[in-house]
């Protein structure tokens, strides 16, 4: 028709703008907390204030992103994105502080026992003993290899099912 005019607005959505300013800065930030398990295990204070660091940033990340987004009464993707990625910083500070506690036990060199334990023998005589508490006889090199292990497996599983659904 001569007095018609048509106008096609494709509504497609523009994800650069959240891919370079809020998913690889925060899964860069992730990959620095877990990279500190590879530090030496002598420098704790380094570690830690390195995924402290990490975490203040992720953060920081988080509050940007949530102002910048409309606010809705359920969680958004990049939500649980960003959740994901502080537990799991925060995961590595508990990994970091497991490990030196450990790493302590086996630098000191003298010991105290009680003279008595009556409440250790009286579990004891149950057949309770193996149950009541939790000694586990890793060493500080094992732990390490666990919490990597663990960490990298988390990270990897959540990725890879993250990407699943989001792409489908």
């Amino acid at each position: 028709m001569p007095g018609e005019a048509r106008v096609r607005v494709p509504m497609t959505r523009q994800f650069g703008n959240s891919i370079l300013n809020i998913y690889i800065p925060s899964l860069i930030l992730m990959v620095i907390s877990y990279l500190t398990f590879f530090f030496r295990t002598s420098i704790f204070d380094v570690r830690v204030m390195v995924t402290l660091t990490a975490l203040l940033v992720l953060a920081t990340l988080f509050a940007q992103a949530s102002n910048s987004l409309p606010n809705t009464s359920y969680f958004k993707m990049v939500d649980i994105w960003l959740l994901f990625c502080v537990g799991v910083t925060f995961l590595v500070i508990i990994f970091h502080i497991l490990i030196d506690n450990r790493l302590f036990k086996e630098k000191k060199t003298t010991q105290v026992k009680p003279f008595a334990m009556p409440a250790y023998r009286e579990i004891q005589l149950l057949g309770l003993r193996g149950r009541c508490r939790w000694s586990p006889d890793l060493s500080v090199e094992q732990l390490e290899l666990v919490a990597k292990v663990f960490v990298f497996f988390l990270m990897t599983t959540f990725m890879i099912g993250y990407l699943a659904y989001i792409i489908s």
